[in-house]
């Protein structure tokens, strides 16, 4: 009898948002598979800071927006024409507005549920050295936060022999499709996947033959 192929998952950043946002199904079919223990997904401890800092500038964004736009209708409620025609839009931007700091908690939330079904993959002081000398080598990927996520990702896959199977994969091809991050994804044994369905299916195949 074949034994059960061991398949390690490495995603980011976008990964995490594509399931709180339920913006790609095969994503959150990905993480069922994970809380199945079928598959192991690991994600870098950095992209769920990082997701955290985007979603609390995000819910910041709209909140201010709202603040603005209920501010210039209370101006324009001074007549008693506006009054009768926008108390309506207003309550419910109001309403909005009350709304948004449980809503952000909410998101939040989410991250963490997601976060409790993967392997947090660490970070520290050697990675992040690491992620300077690649800036300073000029070498991909080029933004810092995918840089430090790139390199925490390296350290983590070191040592993985108990797999038979490691995929990385991003949605974010404009930053990762490149020959030098090719090249050394593949000195370390893993595949890379640009999109979720591919992914998804090669998860599959391997399943099928474990």
């Amino acid at each position: 009898m074949m034994k059960n192929q061991k398949i390690l998952l490495i995603c980011e950043t976008n990964f995490v948002y594509s399931v709180i946002l339920a913006q790609d199904r095969n994503c959150g079919y990905l993480l069922d598979l994970a809380s199945e223990n079928k598959i192991d997904i690991a994600i870098p401890e950095f992209s769920f800071l990082e997701v955290r800092g985007k979603i609390g500038e995000r819910f910041k964004r709209r909140e201010e927006k709202l603040g603005d736009i209920i501010s210039f209708l209370n101006e324009l409620m001074r007549s008693e024409y506006h009054k009768r025609t926008l108390y309506d839009v207003k309550e419910k931007l109001k309403q909005l507005y009350i709304n948004s700091p449980k809503e952000k908690n909410e998101v939040l939330q989410s991250a963490e549920e997601i976060k409790s079904l993967c392997i947090s993959i660490p970070h520290n002081a050697e990675i992040s050295y690491r992620a300077f000398l690649r800036s300073v080598a000029n070498l991909p990927p080029y933004k810092d936060n995918d840089r430090q996520i790139y390199e925490s990702i390296l350290h983590f896959t070191k040592d993985k022999d108990e797999y038979d199977l490691i995929i990385f994969y991003t949605s974010d091809k404009e930053d990762f499709d490149h020959k030098e991050i090719r090249d050394e994804l593949e000195e370390h044994s893993i595949e890379v996947y640009f999109d979720s369905g591919e992914c998804l299916r090669r998860v599959k195949e391997e399943l099928e033959h474990g």
